[in-house]
């Protein structure tokens, strides 16, 4: 006797393994850089601390170590990659901070802060505060390199400077869709800060303390 499959259930296995080649696609396309990234500091070292003194200036450095009586240009060397599936943030809310978040932790070991209520902080409470949250602004072009460029409501990584300043972020046009684009491209009234978390670079130059070598990796 030969069974036959009623049309229904037939419907109902087409419509499930559809859905399920929507949801998981045979092979993810990602997108991202392999990074190298270098920042110039000065550095207190006079007095000696066990938590380096430091700045991107030496006037910032003034300001900030005002017991400085001598100080040291070092220079910190590394290398990252950073790479993500293009459809990661595609249609979830808030695509820049979530996208910001997953990158620090990537670049840096550290994740964007927490607001008060746990939540990971938007871009715009990073953007208008962020020394208070313990990240620094890269103010030399040459070193964006590596960066997070963070605006009011929006937010991506310089993935290039050579000849002009590239960034991968999530585009708003396209649902969240992850892109590298010339970053004149997302200019939108507001200048970007370009971002590093202080602790990052503390943990560099702590490294090259103990073992007596210069700040690279």
């Amino acid at each position: 006797m030969k069974h036959q499959i009623h049309p229904i259930t037939t419907t109902l296995i087409l419509t499930v393994f559809w859905a399920l080649a929507a949801t998981h696609p045979a092979a993810a396309e990602a997108i991202g850089a392999s990074l190298p990234m270098q920042f110039e500091v000065y550095v207190c070292t006079q007095p000696e601390s066990a938590t380096p003194c430091w700045a991107f200036t030496e006037s910032e450095l003034s300001q900030r170590c005002p017991q400085c009586q001598s100080n040291q240009k070092q220079t910190i060397r590394c290398k990252k990659d950073i790479y993500l599936d293009r459809e990661t943030f595609v249609l979830l809310p808030l695509p820049a901070h979530r996208f910001a978040d997953q990158a620090a932790q990537k670049l840096y070991g550290i994740g964007l802060p927490t607001a008060k209520n746990g939540a990971t902080l938007p871009t715009t409470d990073l953007y208008e505060n962020h020394e208070r949250y313990g990240w620094v602004e890269v103010k030399d072009s040459r070193f964006y390199n590596g960066a997070i460029a963070v605006w009011p409501g929006l937010a991506g990584v310089i993935v290039s400077t050579e000849g002009f300043i590239q960034i991968l972020y999530p585009s708003h046009k396209q649902d969240g869709q992850l892109r590298i684009i010339n970053i004149q491209y997302l200019r939108n009234g507001e200048e970007p800060k370009y971002l590093v978390p202080k602790a990052f670079i503390n943990r560099q130059l702590e490294s090259a303390m103990k073992t007596g070598q210069p700040a690279k990796q």
